[in-house]
């Protein structure tokens, strides 16, 4: 059987933050430890899907596989244009 450590760590929120998470715990029966835990949780799964896109993209672009930066700008650029261009594949 696998347990869960609960190690607690020390946050220093600014008095505004501070309140309005003290008011939102309570209006939701929750423990203001809770939402911070819920919000690092979905913070870390944001910046790993970020980082592990950037370096699937940089290694795209290592192997060849990229579409060069002008090329994807012009295209960009021509959008809701009159002369719309074909995204580069």
């Amino acid at each position: 059987m696998t347990t869960t450590a609960n190690n607690p760590i020390s946050v220093r929120l600014p008095e505004d933050m501070r309140k309005r998470l003290a008011l939102m715990a309570k209006k939701a029966n929750r423990s203001t430890s809770f939402f911070i835990k819920e919000a690092v949780g979905n913070y870390i799964e944001l910046q790993d899907w970020q980082i592990e896109g950037v370096k699937k993209a940089i290694k795209q672009m290592d192997d060849g596989d990229g579409i060069d930066g002008d090329i994807a700008m012009e295209w960009f650029d021509s959008l809701e244009t009159d002369n719309e261009l074909t995204m580069p594949n």
